[in-house]
Formats: C-alpha cells, structure tokens, sequence
C-alpha cells in the first residue's frame, strides 16, 4: 500500500497490557468512524504495513484501543509505539472530511467565515488533545489555530483554500 491511497488518521501512542494491545492517538476525524475497520496500516521504516485488526474500542473519544491479529506480545506492541497509523482512501469515500489529511493543508490560505485573508498555512502541530495550524498572516506574525473539525467550514482543494 502507497501512502497515495491512504490518509493519516493518528499515530500509536502506547501498549496496553502485555498480550499486544494498542492505543491510537485519533488526530484526524471521528474516532468513532474508525472503530469497524479491517485492517490499519503501520508506517514502519517509510513502509505502509498493513495489519488485521481483531477488535476496536473507542477510549477517551480520541483513542482506540485496537488488538491487531499479528501483534501478540507485549515487545511487539512496544516496537509500533510512536509509529503513524493509516487508513484506505477507498473505505472512506462518503466521508471527505475523513479522506482528506490535514497534514495536507501546508500553503493553504486561511479565509475567516467573511471571506477575509487571515494568512498561509506554515506547519501544523500534533498535540495530545487538538491540532493546531501555525498561519503566517502578511505582517510575517504566526497565528496558532485550533484545527478543530467542526470549525472548518469548507476545504477547496483546488484552489488551496481553508475557511
């Protein structure tokens, strides 16, 4: 699997227990959209891995506890800690937000909901509890903001615009 027909939608934030559970960091989408799939893709070594996944659990709202068929140690499970998690395009086609990764937004323009200029995607930053963009307005201040999804109102992909 190519990173090109997958999207980001976390990354593995620790074991749980000792018979190969672990717990995904949820960053893109709802949580909740994830807990029925088959199979997730580990990003190993710049490789998307796929694994079978035979139970999901959704924890906190941002986390799922996932026991993956081929992972049944506690060492392996330790190994795919830190590791980016990712899903099929395919499976999500009904769901844009969800296809789309943010990660992508790098030189988007910022628009408020009045059409207003706030500025240019520079980076983006992964936290425990919310992503934040970092928009560079034209005065070259950075502007941190919250990417939250229920504050995007609409993303042009081809224009490159974020409201």
């Amino acid at each position: 699997m190519n990173k090109e027909s997958c999207f980001l939608i976390g990354f593995i934030s620790k074991k749980i227990g000792f018979r190969g559970k672990i717990s995904i960091k949820i960053n893109i989408g709802n949580p909740k959209d994830y807990l029925n799939v088959d199979f997730i893709y580990i990003d190993i070594d710049n490789q998307l891995i796929p694994h079978k996944v035979d139970s999901c659990i959704l924890k906190k709202n941002t986390f799922l506890e996932v026991k993956l068929k081929e992972v049944i140690s506690e060492s392996e499970a330790s190994s795919l800690v830190k590791k980016d998690v990712f899903l099929n395009n395919s499976k999500f086609k009904n769901t844009e937000k969800n296809i789309f990764s943010y990660q992508k937004l790098v030189s988007y323009t910022v628009l408020d909901l009045q059409k207003n200029k706030i500025g240019l995607i520079i980076d983006l930053i992964n936290l425990k509890f919310q992503n934040l963009i970092i928009v560079k307005n034209e005065k070259n201040n950075e502007i941190l903001i919250p990417l939250v999804e229920d504050f995007v109102e609409k993303i042009d992909k081809k224009n490159k615009i974020l409201t």
